[in-house]
């Protein structure tokens, strides 16, 4: 999902908050409901999102259990996390499935329906961040938001720093670019160099040496997976290996499929959301798929308990409910701020024995 949430990720509730949530405005849930969603079930990023698919189905089907007099429908479309692709999806749910929201994983998708979700006032529960400032809208972020983390990884870089000893790496995009500001605006003072990553750059040892000619302390490397692994191979050849930190956009999933032995990126720091699946429903999905499920599959349940609870028809009546919403999820506790972002608990980690560990 190279435009998607990234960093990810840090990843525990009662059984009877589970799969029965509640909230402050104690509102009768809907009884009839046409939700559509999309995900990136093909492409780069399958795995997250057949895993986010995945969790919104079993939660759909959890709900109808639960519920046998309610009438919610569930359409799921594939974007295969392509703008193009995301706006035929959508198109297809809003004119021929008439859905009453939304679902969506990527940001491709959204920043290319944003317009037509927001004038049309269709409520939209988002797992991506959105590459544009937050407003006060009809879309509401299930993934906690980065601004705060991110700002907290350049302020955690500052106090590392003895003043002129860092470089920056991030990958061109509009999304990281949107990070990348959060951790200058809490760095707050000028990297020796910053170093812009092609999406699709093949050579990266010219770059690397020329960032490490500064003989930097520091590297920050906001960059997706594809970027960041190339990165730190060119710098792991140099004897003086300097402190690397990460921000949210680490995956440690991803880098593995690079480096095998995780250690060698041990004494690395990571800025990571505090969020972890519930115990109860982990087991759950194991019994029902015989698998353990991703973090993108406890965001998926929770995106769609999250619309269910606070939906209303009228737009007004579900901003309201969704501004004083309270869910415990299976992914944390779920509540929004007045942007519709949900609020974030993270804190820096420390990569010890090739895993995240805490800071002693």
């Amino acid at each position: 999902m190279k435009k998607i949430i990234y960093g990810l990720l840090g990843v525990a509730v009662v059984l009877a908050i589970v799969f029965s949530f509640t909230n402050k405005s104690d509102k009768n849930e809907p009884t009839k409901l046409n939700i559509g969603a999309i995900s990136s079930e093909t492409g780069a990023f399958a795995a997250i999102g057949q895993a986010f698919s995945q969790g919104i189905k079993f939660a759909h089907e959890e709900y109808a259990k639960n519920n046998p007099n309610a009438q919610i429908s569930l359409t799921v479309e594939d974007d295969g996390s392509e703008s193009k692709k995301g706006l035929s999806a959508y198109n297809k749910l809003v004119s021929f499935n008439k859905i009453d929201g939304l679902i969506n994983l990527s940001s491709p998708t959204i920043s290319i329906v944003y317009d037509s979700v927001t004038n049309s006032k269709l409520p939209v529960i988002q797992l991506g961040e959105q590459d544009r400032n937050p407003t006060d809208d009809t879309v509401y972020q299930v993934y906690p938001t980065q601004d705060a983390p991110e700002v907290a990884t350049g302020e955690f870089v500052k106090k590392m720093s003895a003043g002129n000893d860092a470089v920056l790496f991030y990958t061109n995009d509009s999304t990281v670019m949107k990070f990348v500001g959060n951790i200058k605006k809490g760095y707050n003072t000028q990297f020796i160099e910053e170093f812009k990553l092609d999406q699709n750059q093949k050579e990266y040892a010219t770059i690397v040496a020329k960032a490490m000619a500064h003989k930097p302390k520091i590297v920050v490397l906001s960059a997706y997976s594809s970027n960041g692994a190339r990165v730190l191979k060119e710098i792991l050849k140099y004897p003086n290996k300097p402190t690397i930190v990460f921000d949210l956009i680490y995956d440690g999933t991803e880098y593995a499929g690079a480096f095998p032995d995780l250690s060698v990126l041990d004494g690395s720091y990571v800025m990571t959301l505090k969020s972890q699946m519930d115990p109860v429903f982990v087991e759950k999905y194991k019994a029902r798929y015989g698998t353990e499920p991703s973090i993108f599959a406890g965001y998926g349940y929770d995106a769609f308990n999250t619309f269910v609870s606070g939906y209303d028809a009228d737009s007004k009546v579900m901003s309201k409910n969704m501004k004083s919403l309270f869910l415990k999820g299976v992914t944390g506790n779920i509540s929004f701020n007045q942007e519709g972002l949900r609020q974030p608990e993270f804190g820096m980690k420390v990569i010890k024995g090739g895993v995240l560990s805490e800071i002693q």
